[in-house]
């Protein structure tokens, strides 16, 4: 064994045995799931209990542990008070071993979740990019404490309610008109960012089919006209959001058998 992970478990069961619940069966989680008590289960439990116990807790014997452990914990275990985590890392480290230690709120853990789970791709429906993007703003530091302030930042920009947190509430682009705010246009959110292919800022994205140069694409935000109040003006926009393109002719046949609108400038 190289490495092993302790997750929310009871390093010292003889802190779980004198928790009056356990002792007692007097816990309405524990009616549920049928557990008596350790009374009623071992009629002679405190005679036994430290003989038993002792030779199962870690507490008890971490100089015998010679590989790294790696603690994990979250501070709303119900079952498992977050004290036997931080009682055993004390231990490992007066005894010079290997470790680290996670302890989480709540939020935190589903964050951790939400990461292990993520598939890595940036799209805008995605929370776990959002808090990947929070993650990586924030200043070299503990692992714990950075996702701390990502998440706090988060739920300043996005709200508390963590179900409406995506990376399109950040990653979006805008179009103010560059003379009147009456022609500004709608933000989007769009997949990709920094780092991917399909990166930040770029409006204008040509592929070109060397081929057959009439089979290249193009896609260009938010139109082909500037013109306000044209229907080229916007007509882009939602298609561009989308990462789609369309096709591009180049060759005159081809151009004027797809024209839609001519414009003809005559000089004087």
């Amino acid at each position: 064994m190289n490495a092993a992970a302790v997750i929310a478990g009871p390093t010292d069961l003889r802190m779980e045995t004198r928790r009056a619940e356990f002792v007692e069966g007097d816990d309405p989680e524990f009616r549920r799931m049928g557990w008596p008590g350790w009374r009623k289960v071992w009629p002679d439990f405190e005679r036994r209990e430290a003989e038993h116990f002792a030779s199962r807790s870690a507490v008890d014997w971490p100089g015998e542990i010679d590989v790294p452990l790696l603690l994990l914990h979250s501070r709303s275990d119900s079952r498992v008070p977050v004290e036997h985590t931080l009682k055993l890392a004390a231990l490992l480290q007066q005894h010079n071993k290997e470790y680290e230690v996670v302890v989480g709120t709540p939020r935190v853990e589903r964050a951790r979740a939400a990461l292990a789970a993520w598939d890595g791709r940036m799209t805008k429906e995605s929370a776990a990019a959002a808090i990947f993007w929070w993650r990586r703003t924030e200043d070299a530091g503990e692992v714990e404490a950075q996702l701390e302030r990502a998440l706090e930042a988060l739920a300043l920009s996005q709200g508390e309610d963590e179900t409406g947190w995506r990376w399109g509430r950040i990653h979006r682009s805008e179009f103010p008109h560059p003379l009147a705010s009456e022609f500004d246009l709608p933000p989007v959110e769009r997949n990709g960012g920094g780092g991917t292919v399909n990166a930040t800022g770029a409006v204008y994205r040509l592929v070109t089919d060397f081929s057959d140069l009439d089979r290249s694409l193009a896609i260009i935000a938010p139109g082909q006209s500037g013109q306000p109040g044209s229907p080229f003006y916007d007509n882009l926009l939602e298609m561009w959001a989308r990462g789609e393109m369309f096709e591009l002719p180049y060759t005159r046949k081809a151009v004027e058998a797809a024209a839609m609108h001519r414009l003809v400038l005559r000089p004087k």
